[in-house]
């Protein structure tokens, strides 16, 4: 609507000039040739109007805000991101071999530039829930008791409720809710299953179990990437989506590793 109004009152003020300058020439007795020849410049100024802004001073404008929401997005991305990552270096560890993970196999996958784009966001924002749940949880050496668990389960919830107000490019509130569910809907916090569960959620929940299990958490070490692997494949078509796994188990036959991935090598 603001762009209509600019464009009503450039016109408005283009008319205005053209009747003023008429009455000025018939006013200073200016021949009807050179008075002819203005007018036909003016109104051709007038009806051109709408095509130079349009296509030339809107576009400029698209691209200004553009490069201003990406700004702020990735600000805002930044910020969640080291919030959790200063509280606690295992998940920020976590965070960033998943966001680098779920990217690489949403390109293995074909996926066009946004849709990685979306993929790699989503996962790195996939634990923000995480700094709603007690510290005390996540150091604690030993194996959680079901309560505590339970706890720790709520962090999708908390993730989707921290996410769901932000206006990403994508449904990243969405895949960060769905990270957690299944294909056979054995997973939480819905339950959904099969194409219930989005695909980039279905990318991040292969990108998260991999790189989870292959990071030290207090109460284990970390597993070697042949167990985490083995573990998704044992689970291709049942739990995880069998085209994920597939393109996951062929970047990790090719040599993909998460230092490399790190260091964007």
């Amino acid at each position: 609507m603001s762009s209509l109004n600019t464009l009503f009152r450039i016109i408005c003020i283009l008319i205005c000039i053209e009747i003023f300058v008429m009455e000025l020439f018939r006013y200073l007795a200016i021949p009807v040739g050179l008075w002819g020849s203005i007018g036909d410049a003016f109104l051709l100024a007038l009806l051109s109007t709408p095509f130079i802004y349009y296509l030339i001073i809107m576009p400029m404008k698209q691209r200004q805000r553009l490069e201003s929401d990406k700004k702020e997005l990735h600000m805002v991305i930044a910020v969640l991101s080291s919030a959790v990552s200063r509280r606690d270096t295992p998940i920020s560890r976590h965070q960033n071999k998943t966001a680098n993970l779920a990217r690489s196999i949403a390109q293995e996958m074909g996926l066009n530039h946004d849709q990685v784009e979306g993929a790699r966001i989503a996962a790195t924002l996939h634990d923000v829930g995480n700094i709603w749940i007690p510290a005390r949880i996540f150091a604690k050496p030993g194996k959680l008791n079901s309560a505590e668990f339970d706890i720790v389960k709520q962090h999708s919830q908390y993730s989707f409720d921290i996410l769901k107000n932000i206006e990403f490019p994508w449904p990243v509130a969405e895949v960060v809710y769905q990270h957690h569910e299944r294909m056979d809907g054995s997973g939480y916090p819905r339950g959904l299953k099969g194409d219930e569960i989005c695909l980039k959620a279905r990318i991040l929940a292969v990108a998260d179990t991999v790189s989870a299990m292959t990071t030290h958490r207090p109460d284990r070490a970390a597993f070697a990437i042949d167990e985490a692997l083995e573990t998704v494949k044992k689970k291709r078509g049942k739990e995880f989506d069998a085209v994920v796994v597939d393109a996951c188990l062929s970047l990790f036959s090719r040599g993909y590793s998460f230092n490399d991935a790190a260091t964007g090598n």
